[in-house]
């Protein structure tokens, strides 16, 4: 493939209305390095992180002291300038809806006047799998500690298709944020929902009744409380030896750290045995057992589905 086909590329996906191959230009031809230090030091602290961006360090739990003196020589950022941080090989180059002041550490991107960017396109896209891929390429060897240089952004060749797919692109993936957002703060006041009803629902320590409690169960007396023992047929955990592992195996060898939301959460990572190290190991559980984490993050429950699972010493089972 010639340089110019190299420069020239299609996306798998696209909006109808646009066609045509994408421009593909180096960093310094999209964004200049600024280094602007002058300031009076009355702008906010930016903190530049991988979650938030580029954030005022007062809207977070972010607590480093800094000197008057070395607050001189910081630079200003601007609202919609990129800055490429100490992590960015891991999490890509960060975005700034704040202006502030940030260490002279930092390398600020800001893109060129004679460019028509959009610049919420770049900023999901310097966040994207692609590009620390591609920055990566150029960062041989390169540890914690060892700043991602401008020269090095520079020689990365970067999307520069049309104003119009830019903004097209932008606007679709940011909406996308929106809605995240919204569900995140949706489901983190339903959680807090939940946490209020159970303190509510069960019986406080020292008390026999529930706070709260349903209006047909209001004459119902107290609540009588029993040992768990007493309640079950059987306590135990899993083995407390290593299973001969199998990559080719059919069974799964968990422990409390594979218990997640009421299931059994196995991926790729997870160790497998074979049926025959299953026979030796298995433990009598039933449609009928929980499973109970107690190391580590203890607490964590499931239930047991007829998983084809070896518990370790991490997982205890109730039935």
């Amino acid at each position: 493939m010639s340089k110019e086909e190299q420069n020239k590329i299609v996306p798998k996906w696209r909006f109808p209305e646009f066609n045509g191959p994408w421009n593909y230009l180096n960093g310094d031809e999209l964004f200049d390095q600024i280094s602007d230090k002058e300031h009076n030091s009355d702008l906010p602290i930016l903190a530049i992180t991988q979650e938030q961006g580029a954030i005022p360090r007062n809207l977070i739990d972010y607590h480093v002291s800094v000197t008057d003196k070395s607050v001189e020589s910081y630079k200003v950022v601007q609202i919609g300038d990129f800055i490429i941080s100490l992590r960015s090989f891991q999490g890509g180059i960060e975005y700034s809806e704040y202006e502030g002041l940030c260490s002279p550490a930092y390398i600020i991107l800001r893109k060129k006047k004679d460019r028509q960017i959009v610049n919420a396109f770049y900023k999901h896209y310097f966040k994207s799998k692609t590009f620390i891929r591609d920055l990566n390429k150029n960062l041989e060897g390169i540890r914690d500690g060892k700043m991602v240089s401008y020269k090095q952004f520079s020689d990365i060749k970067n999307p520069y298709p049309d104003h119009a797919e830019q903004q097209k692109i932008a606007d679709c993936l940011s909406s996308l944020d929106s809605l995240i957002t919204a569900h995140t703060q949706k489901l983190d006041a339903l959680k807090a929902h939940k946490k209020g009803l159970l303190q509510q629902l069960f019986p406080a320590e020292g008390e026999k009744v529930p706070r709260l409690r349903f209006a047909e169960f209001q004459d119902s007396g107290e609540w009588e409380e029993k040992k768990l023992e007493n309640l079950c047929n059987k306590i135990s955990d899993g083995i407390h030896t290593t299973p001969i592992y199998d990559e080719e195996g059919d069974f799964y060898f968990i422990n409390g750290n594979n218990l997640i939301a009421g299931q059994i959460y196995v991926d790729e990572k997870t160790k497998r045995v074979s049926e025959q190290e299953y026979q030796k190991h298995k433990k009598e559980l039933s449609q009928n057992s929980i499973l109970l984490s107690i190391n580590g993050t203890i607490g964590n429950i499931a239930s047991y589905k007829n998983e084809k699972v070896v518990l370790g010493k991490s997982a205890c089972y109730i039935n």
